[in-house]
Parts: C-alpha cells; sequence; structure tokens
C-alpha cells in the first residue's frame, strides 16, 4: 500500500493487487472469564479491477472456520441486513436476516461491477451497479444446538441485485441512489415479498 501524510490525517491509495488480510483468534479457559479453548482461522481476499470506459469491478471473498465444538454465541453468524427498506451495505447480504443461519465453516463471496457515468451530462448522470453475493458454510454438531431456530448454508445462500446510484447529490459531496436485490435458491422465504430488498444507497 502507498500512503499518503497530509498534516494530522493519512490516506491509503487503492493497491493495483488483491489485499489480504489473515486473522488467528485463540480461546484460553479461564482467562478473563472464559469458558472455553479454541482456535478460529479467517481472511478476506479484496480486489478491485478497472476496465477502460466500461467502469470497475469489486470483490471481496471471506472464509474462516474453528475446528473446535463451541456455543452457538462463539460460532459464525453470517452477515445479514435484511428489512424491506434499509441502506445499501458492502459485504453483507441485503435479503439475509440477521442470525438465521449459524456456521463453524463457511466461505462468502461479494461481486459488483459499476459501469461508471451512464451520460456525460455534469449535473444528472446516473450509474448502474451489478451485484451478485454468494454463501456457503455448515456446522459439524447441529444436534448440538437444539433450541435454537436456525438453518444451515451447505446448498448456497445466492442474491442478485441492481443499483442506480447517483441519481441525486447533496452539494455534488454526497450522492444518492436506490436498488433492488432478489435471494433465490434453497433457502428462499415461502412469502415471495420476503425474497426481495430494497436498498438505498449513499457514496462520496
Amino acid at each position: 500500500e502507498t500512503h499518503i501524510k497530509s498534516g494530522t490525517f493519512r490516506f491509503v491509495e487503492e493497491s493495483p493487487y488483491p489485499v489480504i488480510t489473515l486473522h488467528y483468534a485463540r480461546g484460553i479457559q479461564n482467562f478473563w472469564h472464559s469458558d472455553f479453548n479454541y482456535d478460529k482461522f479467517d481472511f478476506n481476499i479484496r480486489y478491485k479491477k478497472d476496465y477502460k470506459n466500461l467502469g470497475y469491478s469489486e470483490i471481496s471473498l471471506f472464509g474462516g472456520f474453528t475446528p473446535n465444538d463451541l456455543p452457538a454465541s462463539l460460532l459464525y453468524v453470517p452477515m445479514g441486513a435484511y428489512t424491506t427498506i434499509d441502506f445499501d451495505s458492502w459485504e453483507q447480504f441485503a435479503t439475509m436476516p440477521s442470525n438465521a443461519f449459524l456456521c463453524d465453516r463457511y466461505i462468502f463471496a461479494f461481486f459488483r461491477h459499476n459501469f461508471g457515468k451512464m451520460t456525460e451530462n455534469k449535473r444528472f448522470s446516473p450509474q448502474i451497479v451489478l451485484c451478485q453475493n454468494v454463501g456457503f458454510g455448515g456446522i459439524r454438531h447441529p444436534e448440538y444446538h437444539s433450541g435454537i431456530n436456525f438453518s444451515t448454508l451447505e446448498k448456497g445462500y445466492y442474491e442478485t441485485g441492481m443499483l442506480l446510484d447517483h441519481l441525486a447529490s447533496y452539494m455534488k459531496v454526497i450522492h444518492f441512489g436506490v436498488g433492488l436485490f432478489y435471494h433465490y435458491g434453497t433457502y428462499t422465504s415461502p412469502h415471495e415479498w420476503q425474497n426481495f430488498a430494497v436498498k438505498i444507497s449513499i457514496s462520496a
């Protein structure tokens, strides 16, 4: 990464290469009231690719696992951000209810492609953004968590969306847009309208 310092601020210039983050966590029994010994291994890969006259793509991969059998509070809960209408959040599942799934291993992929400005009009030039999110996960012993209402992600969670960014702006600094996401596949809701989510996007 290239860091640029200006006064008390430090700016990070975007890297042309994938950025990889590795994380290891260790739980120690009886340390600060911890009840368990455990290990957690996680990674994240982020990459942005610019295309001449075709906008840019962003992809983010998350993965992790724990080899230990742990209570639900220490397992992985996918990043669900579902409400019928809400603000758009990158690296979250727009149509997934919070706490609906539980995993001890997972891999999630978030992909977006922004086609750039649709017109050369300085006052109004919306941007089309296509989104595809996919998630897989599993749990070795679901029977250890009886009494908790949850599902697993062995068959995959899929959602597709489209945003229209830069529909309006404030002081030409903050831009607003709107989008629609749709969830399909094994874990869809029997109520069709609950598989859709409307999102309001905010960008600078």
